[in-house]
């Protein structure tokens, strides 16, 4: 029963102990943290970080993976096992830490759940796809993307292990690492300039164009993309990709700077209009996994 529940949801569980052992040592985990385990499973990864820190919250969605963790582990006292969906679990309201081994499916739905609240852990260690922990870490792994680039001026991302695809099963048809992302102590932004920097990103990337002069040409003038280019050591036949974080906050001062409310207007809410668009696909692509969505006459 825990196999099938297992593969329905498809998540990967490691097999071994000694694994488990190897990527917690990897961690900043001490006796003092409290640690919200996302997906527990079987427990593998639950006793090793009961040991270790003060108090083990696991939050498991399946239901008969939840009696297995009463059952079996019930007998640890800093073990409090959650049956719930994490993605609408209330986050604690004091200081905590993450570890999970999630599934690949909603990998961006537990990003976006960890970064987006103000109850963020103030480090989280996550299992994951290979592929798109690059692409949330960005350089040296990978190019920088929008998710990348949304998430540094709060967090600071590393990869820390690659796992064999044999350490788990069911076997993936992936690559797996061990993603770290750690809250700044003092993000780099302000609150205000902080979502002015997500609305000028996401304005830009869902401009069209080859390269980062045409996806800013109705922000800035050539003239002032030119005098960017130059000042900051880019290309203007560069892709947005290409540009490094520091570049970007350099766009973003002469933005707030030195361009006209009128662009700006054209700029602000992008975030919120970008999101819109997602979910609207999102519904759409669900609409169509749904045997008879389509209409007949």
């Amino acid at each position: 029963m825990l196999a099938n529940t297992a593969i329905r949801h498809s998540q990967n569980f490691i097999r071994s102990a000694s694994v488990v052992r190897r990527i917690i040592r990897l961690a900043n985990l001490t006796r003092n943290d409290v640690v919200v385990e996302i997906g527990p499973g079987r427990g593998i990864i639950t006793k090793q970080l009961a040991r270790l820190c003060s108090r083990v919250i696991a939050v498991e969605y399946d239901r008969a993976l939840c009696h297995h963790l009463r059952r079996y582990l019930g007998s640890i006292g800093n073990l409090d096992v959650i049956c719930a969906d994490f993605r609408h679990y209330d986050l604690p309201d004091r200081e905590y830490k993450v570890f999970a081994s999630i599934p690949f499916k909603i990998t961006s739905e537990i990003m976006t759940k960890l970064t987006a609240s103000s109850r963020s852990p103030t480090e989280a260690y996550l299992i994951m796809q290979a592929e798109a922990a690059r692409r949330f870490a960005g350089p040296p792994y990978d190019h920088e993307s929008l998710k990348s680039l949304l998430l540094k001026p709060r967090f600071e991302l590393s990869l820390l292990h690659a796992f064999r695809r044999t350490d788990f099963w069911p076997v993936p048809n992936a690559e797996a690492v061990l993603l770290r992302l750690r809250k700044r102590r003092h993000p780099i932004l302000t609150a205000a300039d902080d979502q002015k920097y997500r609305d000028l990103l996401c304005f830009v990337f869902s401009e069209h164009g080859t390269n980062v002069t045409t996806r800013l040409r109705r922000i800035f003038t050539r003239q002032q993309i030119k005098r960017l280019a130059r000042d900051n050591g880019f290309s203007m036949s560069a892709r947005v990709v290409d540009l490094s974080f520091g570049q970007w906050l350099a766009i973003l001062t002469y933005y707030l700077t030195g361009v006209a409310g009128d662009r700006q207007k054209l700029v602000e809410g992008a975030e919120k209009r970008l999101l819109r668009r997602q979910a609207g696909l999102t519904k759409i692509h669900r609409s169509r996994t749904v045997p008879g969505w389509e209409r007949t006459s």
